[in-house]
């Protein structure tokens, strides 16, 4: 009957119910990509609104590319919870020969024509390659969907969601430029690295203006490469692999700078090279300062484009750097009222100083803070407090103990200064950290994006996350430089992503009927992003 609200089920979602607003986000979607194949959407949802839900429901009509960072995200919030068809990289699938055994798809002897492999009816990269290509909803990871050109012009959507999309700056500026060490200048046999450390050429002194410099060496350089790859692959053993595949990933990244450079004119990158480009060392660096021209290239085509995130911060600049106008912007409200969501303001100063003494009397008027604010909870909650630098960890959590309370609580992952561990292991020493110490907090810089945490109660970021500025010189100068409304949206969104790991969707993560939960910003410098935070996050804030 007209006018009755259609159930979930219709669009294929399972379950019965709609959560606030997911329906009126997806019938607009419905509109937008009911059109030409042009149109650009950009969604700001917060997590447990449904948001992975909009692209099952416009594969209803339409056939859908769900794209994610990470493994992880593809199989379970796509495929697992609503039916996509997974494509992961090669090195995800095991040889189906024999004598592959231990070897992945990613090893393949026949390279670009798998189907010449006498196992080629049961090798699963080409059964899930097959099943993503003939599906009408599918999910890849960015890094394939941006390496296999062939797959993209094979085989394009009609709606290309984009989700995590508040990465997709960083995405599309750590594909298109590289970095060659003097070390890969040796292995790989390429020409001298040219004298390019000016941001304009010379031509009193014969310098190239750097571009035009650039291109030379990138075209000489994949000269180099071209007889190494042709030996190589006429060896057809797995032992050549290995270097085999080195030579393709370093003449494809060298492609990208090249294609790119040509493509963009040239506009808005970074390019140093020579005996002291690499923080003094030998080498080459080419990186765009904005993903404005090279986003395109990648993420447009003959489909509409859905940018989704929890934390998407001021839509205007972030379709700035991507270069986009889009047409529907839609801020999608929180499920949950603002009471039962409460982020605190503590009375701290901004955190930054070029005094040390200044320094040393800000940091301990944060700790008293911090620990005035820890000893409203109960004793119990377990937590989480953010920091930016490795560096900070201890130092943050000398100062807290040294304010009482909170010593047999604190911790940091252990051997963590001295030696790198990987996110995973700190992670599994969490968890078993926890399991021992109920009411530990842990101080640590490496958890701000990615990680649920679904038993800690306290959530604290202790400092404003700005990008490293970087010395005079260098290239994360140049991008602050380049555009400081982009700097400060980036510190919103990771800030925002701090103070959401302890708040995940679930209705117990909320202050609907009872005291849940506990999130706090300890940094006077809030002030200078908070037109850049997500709405939901903006109309949370409370003085403490």
């Amino acid at each position: 009957m007209a006018g009755m609200t259609p159930n979930p089920r219709e669009y294929g979602l399972p379950h019965d119910a709609w959560r606030p607003g997911q329906l009126e986000v997806i019938q607009e979607l419905e509109q937008l990509t009911g059109r030409d194949a042009d149109g650009f959407a950009v969604v700001e949802a917060p997590t447990g609104s449904g948001k992975t839900s909009y692209s099952r429901a416009l594969a209803r009509e339409r056939r859908v590319i769900a794209l994610c960072r990470t493994r992880n995200l593809q199989a379970v919030n796509y495929a697992e919870a609503y039916g996509a068809a997974p494509l992961y990289g090669r090195a995800a699938y095991d040889c189906a020969l024999p004598e592959g055994r231990g070897l992945t798809c990613e090893d393949c002897l026949y390279g670009d024509e798998p189907h010449g492999c006498p196992a080629a009816d049961r090798c699963p990269y080409l059964r899930a390659r097959d099943a993503a290509t003939g599906s009408p909803y599918s999910t890849l990871n960015y890094a394939y969907w941006m390496t296999n050109a062939a797959f993209r012009r094979k085989s394009p959507p009609n709606v290309l969601f984009m989700d995590e999309a508040h990465n997709l700056p960083d995405v599309v500026i750590e594909f298109t430029g590289t970095t060659v060490t003097d070390a890969e200048r040796i292995e790989f046999d390429l020409p001298a690295f040219p004298l390019i450390m000016a941001d304009h050429g010379c031509a009193l002194l014969n310098i190239a203006p750097p571009a035009d410099a650039a291109l030379a060496w990138l075209g000489a350089a994949r000269d180099a490469l071209i007889p190494q790859y042709r030996q190589l692959r006429g060896r057809a053993s797995h032992k050549s692999l290995k270097a085999l595949h080195r030579v393709e990933h370093m003449g494809q990244a060298l492609a990208r700078v090249r294609d790119a450079l040509t493509e963009g004119g040239g506009q808005d990158w970074y390019i140093r090279s020579g005996p002291a480009a690499l923080r003094g060392r030998p080498g080459f660096l080419a990186r765009p300062l904005t993903a404005r021209w090279d986003f395109k290239r990648y993420f447009t085509g003959p489909y509409d484009g859905v940018a989704v995130s929890a934390t998407i911060g001021d839509p205007t600049t972030f379709c700035n750097e991507l270069g986009m106008t889009p047409a529907l912007v839609r801020r999608v409200p929180n499920q949950y009222p603002v009471e039962a969501r409460r982020v605190y303001e503590l009375d701290v100063p901004r955190m930054g100083s070029r005094s040390k003494a200044d320094f040393e009397a800000r940091a301990e008027k944060q700790a008293e803070q911090i620990v005035r604010f820890i000893e409203c909870f109960p004793p119990d909650w377990s937590g989480i407090i953010h920091v930016t630098r490795k560096a900070e960890e201890e130092d943050l959590c000398r100062r807290l103990t040294h304010c009482d309370g909170l010593a047999e609580r604190l911790w940091v992952v252990p051997g963590k200064q001295e030696n790198y561990i990987p996110t995973d292991k700190q992670l599994h020493a969490w968890q078993e950290r926890l399991a021992r110490v109920p009411g530990s907090i842990l101080v640590s810089c490496s958890f701000a994006e990615g990680y649920d945490g679904l038993d800690e109660r306290i959530c604290i970021s202790a400092k404003v996350p700005f990008p490293p500025m970087g010395e005079d010189g260098s290239y994360e100068h140049a991008w602050m430089l380049h555009d400081n409304r982009r700097y400060r949206l980036r510190a919103a969104v990771t800030l925002a992503q701090q103070l959401g790991r302890t708040r995940r969707g679930r209705p117990e993560d909320y202050d609907t009927d009872a005291l849940r939960g506990a999130c706090a910003v300890a940094d006077g410098s809030l002030g200078q992003v908070r037109k850049y935070l997500p709405g939901d996050l903006t109309e949370s804030l409370v003085k403490f």
